[in-house]
């Protein structure tokens, strides 16, 4: 099984800087997962805060997304941080 969330593009970050960084990923599954599920996934950005790094400003995107079945229970979630510098 393969769970990837897909983050959005959002034109202010892109403004922002020059590249991305991840800042890592933290992935919880809740139940069990079996090939042929349908799933759905709901992305939300959670959380935009600004550091000062050794090279300059840094802009970190805290994303959350939840995996959802078709009886419309959590199966998953994953929350993820990407850095623009």
């Amino acid at each position: 099984m393969a769970l990837g969330g897909e983050t959005p593009q959002l034109p202010e970050a892109l403004a922002y800087g020059k590249g991305w960084l991840n800042g890592g990923d933290r992935f919880e599954l809740e139940k069990p997962v079996r090939a042929g599920d349908r799933l759905t996934v709901r992305t939300r950005l959670a959380d935009v805060y600004e550091k000062q790094g050794s090279t300059g400003s840094l802009l970190f995107l805290v994303w959350e997304h939840e995996y959802r079945d078709a009886a419309g229970e959590v199966v998953a979630r994953l929350r993820g941080t990407r850095i623009r510098r």
